[in-house]
């Protein structure tokens, strides 16, 4: 395993990973040992999971509850934790549930398939975007990358004079004035 920092803060030594296989290597390691150099350590590891292995079941139906649908991740992966429902401003017709797995290989497993059942229904899996950003499912960022393309080859075409922009504001509208 490679470590891409290592670095001292006060009486500590922090160690940091290049890749996710790496950071769960770490943190799934056991066997560490009790001196380096002569000296006595203590290894903590972190206490979360950070959001980059956390992923999203979509399109939840809202016929089943929360505590129905946990089970049901939860007995899919094992090693799913922290599962909760997404939290939006507005009403929807379907439910979105956040969760962190702790397993790589199930991570990528379930990332890659796609899909989980949850009773009767088969629900996508994407992977969770932190902050604002949305997780799109396949479809979407292909349609986000068409329409940049889109817009792309528009705005090119207008700068080399092939199409002209046609903005109602930029027509002279015909004025007809009455006269009593």
């Amino acid at each position: 395993m490679a470590f891409s920092l290592v670095g001292h803060t006060g009486n500590k030594l922090k160690l940091g990973v290049k890749n996710k296989e790496s950071y769960t290597t770490l943190i799934s390691a056991d066997k560490w040992p009790l001196q380096i150099n002569n000296m006595n350590i203590t290894v903590i590891k972190p206490k979360f999971i950070p959001d980059s292995f956390a992923l999203v079941v979509r399109y939840v139906p809202l016929q089943y509850n929360d505590k129905y649908v946990k089970d049901e991740i939860e007995r899919n992966l094992q090693s799913s934790e922290n599962v909760r429902c997404i939290q939006y401003r507005f009403q929807r017709r379907t439910n979105d549930f956040r969760f962190i797995v702790k397993n790589l290989h199930e991570y990528s497993s379930f990332l890659k398939l796609g899909r989980i059942s949850i009773g009767n229904t088969l629900c996508t899996i994407t992977p969770f975007l932190a902050g604002n950003r949305m997780t799109l499912s396949s479809v979407c960022e292909k349609v986000a990358e068409y329409r940049s393309e889109l817009k792309e080859q528009v705005n090119n075409a207008i700068l080399s004079d092939k199409l002209q922009r046609l903005v109602p504001q930029d027509h002279p509208q015909p004025i007809q004035f009455e006269m009593k």
